[in-house]
């Protein structure tokens, strides 16, 4: 009997930690300046796991994978020029990976998730600050993070001009979590 009350624990100890990120309902996109004028794209394809309750935020553990060959730049030409070396250098390195703990609560359902973002062969540190919502069973997340593309490599060459493209690019997540 001992046995199976453990087995239910931890069946039910698993259960509380392994969360899913339903990526059907959820998105993954950015916006910069190019010329001061707001750009916006996203990634189409990533894949996500979070563990996250909002009574002890310390234990959140968030791990993001993006295929960098999904991103649509808003249009074809600017899909196309991203996933190039002086870009993102998809064919070399064609995933980029966050991966965060040690979430923060502060205050009014908001949080912050430090973290490290994997991106061009480069680790730095990044600071993600989200929501979170309770839609049902699930729970919806919903952040920000600013990331200097420079720091990462991204912006080769004429691009490391500030002047046409902005340095800082505003990454944007809504993640729908299911238990």
């Amino acid at each position: 009997m001992k046995n199976v009350l453990a087995l239910m624990l931890l069946t039910a100890s698993v259960a509380a930690t392994a969360q899913t990120v339903d990526v059907a309902k959820s998105k993954l996109g950015f916006t910069f300046k190019q010329e001061e004028v707001p750009v916006e794209g996203q990634f189409k394809k990533f894949t996500a796991t979070v563990s996250f309750d909002a009574a002890k935020p310390a234990d959140g553990k968030a791990d993001v994978s993006i295929d960098l060959l999904s991103v649509d730049g808003g249009s074809p030409d600017a899909s196309n020029e991203l996933v190039k070396p002086s870009w993102f250098d998809a064919a070399k390195g064609p995933k980029a990976r966050f991966v965060a703990s040690n979430f923060k609560a502060l205050g009014g359902g908001k949080f912050q998730a430090p973290g490290k973002l994997t991106l061009k062969g480069k680790t730095l540190p990044v600071i993600v600050n989200f929501t979170a919502k309770a839609s049902g069973a699930s729970q919806v997340l919903d952040g920000t993070a600013t990331v200097n593309r420079l720091q990462f490599g991204v912006g080769d060459g004429v691009w490391k001009d500030t002047d046409s493209v902005a340095d800082a690019v505003v990454v944007k997540f809504h993640l729908q979590v299911n238990p």
